[in-house]
């Protein structure tokens, strides 16, 4: 048998990349954008903000260790005043009397002040009394290891006879850096003019530093400052401690700060140090992981919902309209709708599409229809061309027979022997009517031996007119391009091409079960004469049988399959009109016979080898006369189990 599917034209070729890999390949790169101007933003912007929180920080450090010892400095400055504004210290530094020393000079007095150092000196820069402390071990320690005896007229621990104000600051002493306040002695209302100078000291070592760093809650260190070092910068805070700007060393897990503490005199005396663990970029750099981990789950979950938003609303529907048109092409299934049920762009685009298809898949069966009835026209016109040719002389030469046997002398035969029959005839003239026979015999041997070979002429002209109707009786059982067709459509478009004359006496029902039918395999054109030509059939049985507008009854439908092959499906026409008496059932669809007074015995013989031809089958049954007919079309299904 003959496919229906016809070669489908070559694609073009080429790299074909999907609509969904295009888009997925987009937004990843919107995502890798998105990403790469996060990280340049965070490690551009964000986190050197971190880094200069984290120096300012580091810098305040610094700044409270500047401040905590300015605390210290500034918790002896009234100790020194107490000392120094008196009258007892006043008359001492005069007459350096022993009942001040013996009341007021001694190691528990100077460990209850917690300094290392006390002293007196005179305008002079002698020592009047001294005493140096080792506060851990509350030891009296030789006073030099502090300060000389004997200071220089204009050393920056002595002040003028005219000062009231005490002198403070960082001195560099044998023993290390100490903190110290020397005050002008003066009397209790502070008036001089002054007779020296109340000096109390506080070494800035290992302990205390420790003590500061404690209260402070920093972590701080100390080391001796290189006293031959320039210094480049020199600044003086609010808390009246010269020191040099603060620098800040950056390390892996630290920041440092640095600064050097200047003595009195302007040169290095202390190289503080504080450690500033880096807990400010490390939390930074935990949030930002954090927030870029967040961001990377949320995008791609974004990422992820809007490729299944996309999949189910675009890449789907898309695919789905795409394969249609790509088995449109390659089957030419025309007849398949993609009914999408969308009411979106893409729902309009399905919809446009499918009627599109439907209209192309009119025009195209509208070309076939015109093609085939002009095939049928032309192969008509051959053959009626032929039939014509075979009986036109037929016609001459009957026409000739005619008038020969017209002119045979049979009425005067007939003449003859009446009169030879009657015994009144005379014998001369029986002689006469005997002679008269023997000529009129030998005429009719003549016109018999004449004739004989025009009728095998004429039965020559005969077999070759049914020659040609034996042809076209093979042609109606030849193989016909077959297709998959929808059994449903197909009777509805023949329904509609009855005449309206016929319908007005009949009802035609449709089983709706026909619609969930499978396709079957047949031409469309030829299998839809067959149902116009048993359509009409069964319509006129109906108005032959007088049947009413309201009870002419022609109902269609399946009955499964054939009994006996599973790849036919059996497709019923019956109606209520004149029925088949049961004598003419098994040579209903022979050629020539037919039970219409004008019929030609060609229609349902057609349909037989019609249906024979691709494949199907068609009997008939019937209760009998006035009990109406069932004509049974076995199908052969596209899809064959």
């Amino acid at each position: 048998m003959n496919n229906s599917n016809t070669p489908h034209p070559t694609t073009k070729k080429g790299v074909s990349i999907s609509l969904s890999s295009k888009v997925v390949s987009l937004l990843l790169i919107l995502f890798a954008i998105f990403a790469s101007v996060n990280y340049l933003s965070q490690r551009y912007v964000v986190y050197p903000s971190f880094e200069a929180l984290e120096q300012e920080v580091a810098q305040n450090n610094v700044q409270r260790a500047l401040l905590a010892i300015r605390r210290e400095l500034d918790a002896l400055r009234p100790q020194a005043a107490d000392w120094a504004k008196w009258d007892d210290s006043y008359q001492f530094i005069a007459d350096q009397n022993q009942a001040y020393i013996d009341a007021n000079l001694y190691a528990g007095a100077v460990l209850s002040i917690g300094v290392n150092l006390e002293a007196f000196y005179n305008l002079e820069g002698q020592l009047v009394w001294g005493m140096g402390l080792d506060l851990s071990t509350k030891e009296v320690v030789n006073y030099q290891t502090f300060l000389p005896k004997t200071l220089p007229p204009k050393h920056p621990l002595l002040s003028p006879p005219s000062a009231t104000a005490p002198i403070q600051g960082i001195i560099n002493t044998p023993s290390g850096a100490m903190l110290f306040v020397s005050h002008p002695i003066l009397n209790d209302n502070g008036e001089g003019p002054a007779r020296g100078n109340v000096i109390f000291g506080r070494l800035l070592n290992s302990k205390a530093i420790a003590r500061i760093a404690e209260q402070s809650r920093i972590t701080l260190y100390a080391q001796a400052a290189d006293a031959t070092a320039a210094v480049s910068a020199v600044a003086k805070s609010d808390n009246e401690l010269a020191h040099s700007n603060i620098h800040i060393a950056t390390g892996e897990t630290l920041l440092t700060g640095s600064t050097t503490l200047l003595d009195i005199e302007g040169k290095p005396a202390l190289k503080l140090m504080v450690s500033t663990p880096r807990t400010i970029t490390a939390r930074g750099h935990k949030a930002m992981m954090i927030a870029n981990i967040s961001m990377a789950v949320a995008a791609l979950s974004i990422l992820f919902f809007i490729l299944v938003l996309l999949r189910i609303t675009v890449f789907t529907p898309v695919t789905q309209l795409t394969q249609h048109a790509i088995n449109l092409g390659r089957k030419n299934k025309l007849s398949s709708a993609l009914n999408l049920n969308r009411n979106d762009e893409i729902g309009v685009l399905a919809d446009e599409f499918d009627l599109m298809v439907e209209r192309l898949n009119q025009a195209q069966r509208q070309v076939s229809d015109l093609s085939y009835q002009a095939g049928v026209a032309e192969m008509a016109s051959g053959v009626l061309h032929n039939i014509g040719n075979a009986v036109t002389p037929l016609g001459v030469k009957l026409s000739m027979l005619k008038q020969s046997l017209k002119e045979a002398p049979l009425a005067e035969l007939e003449m003859a022997d009446s009169e030879l029959a009657d015994p009144s005839t005379p014998e001369d003239r029986r002689a006469d009517l005997q002679a008269f026979k023997v000529l009129a015999n030998q005429e009719l041997i003549k016109l018999i031996s004449r004739i004989s070979p025009e009728i095998d002429a004429m039965r020559t002209q005969v077999d070759h007119v049914q020659s040609v109707l034996a042809d076209q009786q093979r042609y109606s059982r030849a193989e016909r391009m077959l297709e998959p067709l929808d059994l449903d459509s197909l009777l509805r478009d023949s329904i509609k091409l009855l005449p309206e004359s016929l319908l007005a006496h009949t009802q035609i029902e449709l089983d709706p079960a026909l619609a969930q039918q499978q396709p079957i395999l047949a031409g469309r054109i030829a299998l839809q004469q067959v149902f116009n030509n048993l359509l009409i059939n069964a319509a006129e049985s109906i108005k032959e049988s007088r049947q009413k507008a309201d009870t002419g009854l022609i109902r269609i439908f399946v009955a499964g399959q054939a009994d006996d092959d599973q790849q036919l499906l059996q497709l019923c026409i019956c109606d209520n009109g004149l029925g088949i008496a049961p004598d003419n059932i098994k040579q209903l669809f022979d050629s020539g016979f037919s039970t219409k007074l004008r019929g030609s015995g060609v229609g349902l013989h057609w349909c037989a080898n019609t249906l024979l031809g691709m494949g199907g089958r068609i009997y008939a049954s019937s209760d009998g006369l006035g009990h109406g007919a069932c004509l049974h079309l076995l199908l052969p299904r596209a899809n064959k189990p």
